[in-house]
């Protein structure tokens, strides 16, 4: 869940974004990664902001899971100036035309979700990830961890050349505080920010989620530290999205039965 658009950046967001695209850099390769729920799409959204208030040209990418199936149908959806049928489309094809698109007058991909795209795109990502310092060009991926994946792990590989990969690691209490009040509008009681913190491991999107299920009219509401249905439906949803192994590790020590 965003903040909303009428308050500041958030000093975590903001720090990441310095991190990744600093004022001297002509051009930028960043790997971010961080579970679901860290805060990737807002931070690349600073990112891209940044990246064109420097006159880059931006291009996004986002995987989506149910379209894993569609063989570079995320890059395809991207090139549709092609002169090139998608279903003839071949990876190296698509690798070039994207460096061309990307080379001309500097621009930068920017990537979320890289760990749902279908196996072409990333391959393709890859590819491009791995030219684009000698094509001057910036390249920006976000992915949840993906450990045993080798075709993320390559992507990481490129991205490291330069710099070490940024983690989108857990809120600690100042960046909860900070983020309950901009959800808010309000300034949050420091003993509602201690359960905050507690109930939501300091993941972001749950952060958010809570402070809102708490609140009545922007205030702290008696209850808090009930968790509401849509917080459980949210967590749930969070869950379904594993590999059937990773549910059954987390479903056994909490004695749930998770669908």
């Amino acid at each position: 869940m965003a903040v909303r658009a009428d308050v500041r950046v958030p000093s975590r967001i903001a720090r990441l974004v310095a991190d990744a695209i600093p004022a001297e850099a002509d051009a930028a390769q960043v790997g971010l990664v961080g579970p679901g729920g860290s805060g990737s799409a807002e931070v690349l959204a600073e990112i891209a902001e940044r990246l064109r208030a420097r006159g880059s040209a931006v291009y996004r990418l986002t995987g989506r899971r149910l379209e894993r199936g569609d063989e570079l149908g995320a890059v395809a959806d991207l090139l549709d100036t092609l002169e090139v049928s998608p279903d003839t489309l071949s990876e190296r094809q698509a690798r070039e035309a994207l460096l061309g698109l990307l080379t001309e007058g500097g621009a930068a991909l920017v990537v979320d979700e890289a760990q749902w795209l279908d196996p072409g795109s990333l391959r393709v990502v890859v590819g491009v990830a791995e030219r684009a310092d000698e094509h001057g060009v910036s390249v920006v991926v976000a992915h949840r961890p993906a450990s045993g994946d080798a075709e993320i792990a390559a992507l990481d590989g490129a991205l490291s050349r330069a710099r070490p990969l940024l983690w989108l690691a857990p809120l600690d209490d100042v960046d909860v505080a900070e983020r309950a009040a901009l959800v808010l509008g309000s300034t949050v009681d420091p003993a509602l920010v201690e359960t905050l913190h507690e109930q939501s491991a300091g993941v972001q999107a749950f952060v958010d989620q809570l402070a809102l299920a708490w609140s009545s009219g922007g205030r702290p509401a008696a209850d808090a530290g009930v968790l509401g249905p849509a917080v459980v439906e949210a967590v749930r949803a969070e869950v379904d999205q594993l590999a059937p192994t990773a549910r059954t590790v987390l479903a056994a020590p909490s004695h749930l039965t998770i669908r």
